[in-house]
């Protein structure tokens, strides 16, 4: 999203829930742990936003401005996200397919990829 005014009326309009990779520090150690998505307490901390498209099925997409290895790896947007991804930083990503989301009681659980294209 380009501009301060069209995020915000995208979140009033969408009533937006954000969550984040809650298990970041032991996926540093171990690769292969599956994340754990947690609700944030704010949408702007999130590094997904969340909109509610049935009863507990969500469309996802990333509020980032950087993506970056560890966005790829630790805090799980390589799972979340089928992607152009070939290492560094990138100052650019279009959203190309929403990652769809089951939120059951407070977790978060992939129910299929989206799909980003990146660019620096």
């Amino acid at each position: 999203f380009s501009g301060r005014q069209v995020r915000e009326k995208f979140l009033r309009c969408y009533k937006v829930r954000a969550f984040t990779c809650a298990n970041v520090e032991e996926r540093m150690n171990s690769p292969k742990l599956a994340p754990k998505f947690s609700e944030t307490s704010s949408v702007a901390s999130g590094d997904f936003w969340a909109c509610n498209v049935e009863e507990n099925i969500f469309a996802v997409v990333p509020n980032l401005k950087t993506y970056t290895e560890n966005h790829h790896t630790e805090r799980a947007f390589g799972l979340v996200f089928e992607s152009n991804f070939e290492g560094g930083n990138y100052s650019r990503l279009r959203v190309e397919r929403a990652a769809i989301f089951e939120l059951i009681g407070d977790n978060w659980q992939l129910k299929s990829a989206g799909k980003i294209i990146l660019s620096k």
